[in-house]
């Protein structure tokens, strides 16, 4: 589970800071990497990722996936537990950085 700290709304524009609850996004994500998904209260709860869009090694986690005509990524620093994520369509995209808890 990774707990969102800071969350930027960026367009063509620029970005601003803002929150997760303004730009309806959960507070927190789930990772799953044995199902190959990420779960989240933006996408209904739902496991949005295909097969085989998972990167795994000693120091890193990289998911992605998408969902109707949404993009997603994760990555987070094994080490640290230092989570960074981006929702993203067209015009807008979302950037999130937290922290995760129960990585193994």
């Amino acid at each position: 589970a990774c707990q969102l700290a800071d969350v930027y709304a960026c367009t063509a524009a620029g970005c601003e800071k803002s929150s997760a609850e303004a730009n309806n996004l959960p507070p927190a994500v789930t990772l799953n990497v044995k199902e190959k998904n990420l779960f989240s209260g933006l996408f209904g709860g739902e496991g949005i990722l295909h097969s085989g869009d998972v990167y795994e090694d000693e120091k890193v986690l990289i998911l992605h996936g998408r969902r109707d005509l949404q993009t997603w990524t994760a990555v987070v620093d094994k080490s640290t537990r230092s989570y960074s994520g981006s929702v993203s369509q067209i015009g807008q995209s979302f950037t999130q950085f937290g922290t995760c808890t129960g990585i193994e």
